[in-house]
């Protein structure tokens, strides 16, 4: 039953990730941006933890280790690509928006 598992949490955060990145790349005030920077912060979490223990969980012992560690570079890989999205989108809410498309294919992937 999945209903209030780690993939119904990983579902919500993600989705949840995605309406802050879209807050976040088209808000009107201030306010609104702050917002959703939070929401992205709150969610980003969500997303990376829950679907790390998806992975541990459902991994071997023998390939749990590697997986962790293959999983961890997401950190600089995204660093790599987030500098190289900003010089394809200068400005920042399309920069916002390009980083936030790739989040409807987790979504898509896991329901």
């Amino acid at each position: 039953d999945f209903r209030y598992g780690r993939k119904a949490s990983f579902n919500l955060a993600a989705s949840l990730y995605i309406l802050s990145g879209l807050l976040t790349t088209y808000a009107p005030t201030y306010i609104l941006l702050m917002l959703g920077r939070i929401g992205l912060g709150f969610c980003g979490s969500g997303v990376f933890y829950s679907l790390f223990t998806l992975i541990t969980e459902n991994s071997g012992q023998k390939y749990r280790s590697s997986l962790s560690i293959a999983y961890n570079y997401s950190y600089p890989l995204g660093f790599l690509f987030l500098a190289g999205a900003a010089y394809v989108f200068p400005k920042w809410r399309d920069l916002q928006l390009a980083l936030t498309i790739p989040s409807f294919l987790l979504v898509i992937h896991f329901m």
